[in-house]
């Protein structure tokens, strides 16, 4: 539990260090690529798009800002090739200023399969019938070497 709790403090510390709008980290082989976009540029975009290539060694993480007491949160990733690159793990990390209605990141690990393109979109809408869809949509094109 307690690196559980260190890990996700971790994550949303890097999150929340991010001086511009989206950004993209590479890392050297069996290591993660973390792909993240910022508060301000959530803010400011409807449509954010990004891309990042990663070998086939690595593991990607992409971190998008959410806030969960808006009723607004990230829809399930869409995979264009799941046969180059497959979803592991989806978590929602709240906010680490423990006040009620702080936003948080929702955070995604995604596992390289084989060398390709694929494209991973995700829409951040209110679910629940007639609420907003789609409000802002976040597309990443993957590149597997």
């Amino acid at each position: 539990m307690k690196n559980r709790v260190l890990s996700l403090g971790l994550l949303y510390l890097s999150a929340a260090m991010l001086l511009s709008g989206c950004s993209a980290s590479t890392t050297p082989d069996n290591k993660a690529v973390t792909v993240e976009v910022s508060q301000d540029a959530m803010n400011s975009q409807t449509d954010i798009k990004q891309t990042v290539e990663i070998s086939l060694t690595n593991s990607l993480v992409v971190m998008l800002p959410a806030n969960a007491s808006t009723g607004f949160s990230w829809t399930e990733a869409k995979i264009s090739n799941p046969a180059v690159i497959s979803q592991s793990n989806r978590e929602e990390i709240s906010g680490t200023s423990g006040l009620a209605g702080a936003s948080g990141v929702t955070a995604w690990t995604f596992k390289a399969l084989k060398a390709g393109q694929a494209t991973i979109i995700m829409d951040y809408s209110r679910p629940w019938e007639g609420g907003e869809k789609g409000v802002k949509t976040y597309t990443l094109t993957v590149t597997v070497k």
